[in-house]
C-alpha cells in the first residue's frame, strides 16, 4: 500500500530572507498576537469564498477577546447577532426570535498557540513586503504568504494595521488565479474601552432558547477515542505540514463526533468522523461533500483550502488503516529499540509519523530529549531547530526519517 508522500517540507529549516521581508514576517507576527486582543469597532464586507454576494457586518472586541457580529446587510440577514462573551456563546435569529447558546470557546487559546501558529507560518509560506497601502482610513502593510505547495493551498495578501497589527483586509488567491477579498474594512475605531452592554445580544420579547452541545476538549487522541465510543483514525501524516492542534468531541444523545483540529498556521483544517447513519440518501448527501465511509465511520474535511488540498487531506485518511498504523508502529519499534507504549504515547498527542521518528532518532536512549524534541514539534518548531536543540545533526535526523519510509 502506497503512503501519502512524506512532509518533509515540515521539518525543513526556514530561509533567509531580506529586511523588507523581515519586517512584513514582523508584522504577522504582532498580528497573530494582537489582531483578537485590540479593542476596536469597525464596519466589515465578509465575502464567503466562490460567493458573489458580501455581507455588511458592525464588528466590535475586547482585550479579552469577547467580541460581537452583527449583520447590516442584507436585509434577509439584517440583525442576526453573534457574541462570544468568555463564558457563552450566542447566536440570536430576529426573524425567527430564537437564541442559540453555548459555552465559549474563547478561553482555549493560549500564547503558545500563537507562537505555535507563527512558527508553522514561518516555514510554510514566503513572507513578502508589499508596500503600504490605506484601508478604512487607516494605513495598512501589505503582506503577501505564499505557500510552499501554491498548487495546492491558498496563496494570500493581508493588510495589516501598521500601529494597530489588526487584519484590515484578506485576500485569497486561488492555485488556478482566482482572487477574491473575503474580509475588508469599510471603518474601524480603537476606543481605548467599550461597555460591558456591548455584549448583550438585544432581543425583541422573550427569545426561544436552544441549548446546544459545546465541544469538549480532550487531551489525547485516546481520551478523544473514549468520549465518542469508537476508534478514532489518525493520519499517519498530514499532507502540506499541517499540524494537530487540539481534539473535541461533540456529543449529544443523538450522535458523537470526534473533531481532530490541524492548522499549517494560515489555514485552518477539522477532520470529523462519526458513526455513519445507515439512511442512503443521507450516505449520498455526504458522498457529494466529499466525504467517505470506512468500517462504519463517516469521515469529512472542513476547512479554508482549496479542493485539491482537501482531497489531498481524504486520500491521506483513506491510507490510515489500523494494519497500517499497526505496521509503521512496529517498524518503530524494531528500528530504534523502544517499545510500544513510547511509540503509542507520541502518536497519542496528535503526531504524525515524520515528527514521531523524528523524535526518536533525536532523543537516541534519553526519554527526556525523546519527550521534548516531541514538544518543539508540537509547538511548530522544525526538524533542524530540535536537533540543533539536542547537539543532533539534523541530516542525519533527516536520513533516518527517510530510511523510515521506505524500509520493509
Amino acid at each position: 500500500m502506497k503512503v501519502w508522500p512524506i512532509a518533509f517540507c515540515a521539518l525543513l529549516p526556514g530561509t533567509a530572507v531580506s529586511q523588507s521581508d523581515a519586517d512584513a514576517l514582523a508584522h504577522i507576527r504582532r498580528a497573530i498576537q494582537w489582531d483578537s486582543r485590540t479593542v476596536c469597532r469597525a464596519v466589515r464586507l465578509l465575502t464567503p469564498w466562490g460567493s458573489s454576494e458580501p455581507v455588511r457586518v458592525w464588528h466590535a472586541q475586547s482585550e479579552t477577546g469577547a467580541k460581537v457580529t452583527m449583520v447590516l446587510a442584507p436585509l434577509s440577514q439584517q440583525g442576526q447577532t453573534t457574541v462570544d462573551d468568555g463564558v457563552r456563546w450566542l447566536k440570536y435569529y430576529p426573524d425567527h426570535n430564537r437564541l442559540y447558546i453555548h459555552d465559549s470557546q474563547l478561553p482555549r487559546r493560549s500564547t503558545q498557540d500563537d507562537l505555535s501558529r507563527f512558527e508553522l507560518l514561518r516555514r510554510h509560506y514566503r513572507v513578502t513586503a508589499e508596500g503600504t497601502h490605506k484601508v478604512g482610513g487607516r494605513w495598512a502593510v501589505r503582506v503577501r504568504l505564499t505557500p510552499n505547495d501554491p498548487k495546492s493551498l491558498y496563496s494570500r495578501r493581508f493588510w495589516i494595521d501598521k500601529e494597530k497589527s489588526v487584519f484590515l483586509r484578506v485576500e485569497w488567491t486561488h492555485p488556478d488565479g482566482r482572487i477574491q477579498v473575503v474580509s475588508d474594512t469599510i471603518c474601524i475605531r480603537y476606543p481605548a474601552s467599550l461597555p460591558a452592554e456591548t455584549f448583550r445580544v438585544k432581543t425583541t420579547g422573550t427569545p426561544t432558547e436552544v441549548r446546544r452541545h459545546s465541544p469538549q476538549r480532550k487531551a489525547s487522541i485516546a481520551a478523544l477515542a473514549k468520549a465518542v465510543g469508537f476508534t478514532v483514525v489518525q493520519p499517519l501524516q498530514m499532507p502540506h505540514g499541517f499540524l494537530f492542534t487540539g481534539a473535541d468531541a461533540i456529543v449529544s444523545e443523538h450522535r458523537r463526533v470526534a473533531a481532530l483540529r490541524f492548522t499549517d498556521g494560515v489555514s485552518n483544517v477539522t477532520i470529523y468522523q462519526t458513526v455513519a447513519n445507515g439512511n442512503s440518501d443521507s450516505r449520498r448527501r455526504n458522498r457529494r461533500r466529499g466525504s467517505f465511509e470506512m468500517n462504519g465511520v463517516l469521515f469529512s474535511v472542513w476547512g479554508d483550502i482549496p479542493n485539491a488540498a482537501r482531497d489531498h487531506i481524504l486520500s491521506a485518511l483513506k491510507q490510515s488503516t489500523a494494519t497500517k498504523e499497526a505496521e509503521l508502529r512496529a517498524r518503530a519499534v524494531s528500528m530504534f529499540g523502544v517499545s510500544e507504549r513510547v511509540v503509542g504515547a507520541l502518536r497519542n498527542t496528535g503526531l504524525g509519523f515524520d515528527e514521531v521518528v523524528a523524535a526518536l532518532a533525536i532523543g537516541g536512549g534519553s526519554p527526556r530529549a525523546r519527550y521534548r524534541s516531541a514538544d518543539m514539534f508540537r509547538k511548530g518548531k522544525g526538524l533542524a531547530e530540535a536537533a540543533r536543540a539536542f547537539g543532533q545533526d539534523a541530516d542525519v535526523v533527516r536520513r533516518r526519517v527517510e530510511r523510515f519510509w521506505h524500509a520493509k
